[in-house]
């Protein structure tokens, strides 16, 4: 099983072992998932695949503008949002924007 962190890095997102954890219910560091067998990003930087085990998985744009870039990594029930300021836990696309404002 890899890691998300190493998975997100695969996808060329952001460097993610270099961002804070912006909340901590999800232990995104030791939290494991299983490796990607396949995926594609489309031209907007989404991406959608399977993972091994026949799991599905979205990384999706939840939030584009004013050089500001929050996208939502789902896998299962599992989910949390990724930007320049590091890793959100939310319980919603709205209140992860709110969290994201909120951060210096």
């Amino acid at each position: 099983m890899k890691n998300v962190a190493i998975f997100l890095v695969i996808l060329g997102f952001w460097d993610t072992a270099s961002l804070p954890v912006a909340s901590a219910n999800f232990d995104f560091v030791t939290d494991s998932h299983p490796a990607p067998i396949s995926f594609i990003v489309n031209t907007s930087g989404e991406a959608y695949g399977e993972l091994e085990g026949g799991y599905s998985f979205t990384q999706k744009n939840i939030f584009m503008e004013n050089n500001i870039k929050i996208q939502k990594f789902v896998t299962g029930a599992h989910f949390f949002y990724i930007s320049d300021k590091g890793i959100i836990e939310a319980e919603n696309d709205l209140r992860a924007i709110s969290i994201y404002f909120s951060l210096v």
